[in-house]
């Protein structure tokens, strides 16, 4: 699985597998694995649970 995400780009910031410079921004790689079909589909369970709870979260604070 691969998760990207965005912040302000640094001067350090080198294109590679995991970064990607666009600009003013650099986009982060974030990358998943497991070594089964049932593992991946658990760690994909907690992660969209985390994700909807954060969601539900930001609407109320």
């Amino acid at each position: 699985m691969l998760w990207e995400c965005e912040r302000p780009a640094l001067e350090t910031d080198q294109e590679s597998l995991i970064f990607v410079p666009n600009g003013r921004t650099t986009t982060v790689r974030h990358l998943l694995s497991a070594d089964t079909k049932e593992e991946r589909e658990e760690w994909c369970a907690h992660l969209n649970k985390a994700l909807t709870l954060l969601r539900a979260w930001g609407t109320t604070h």
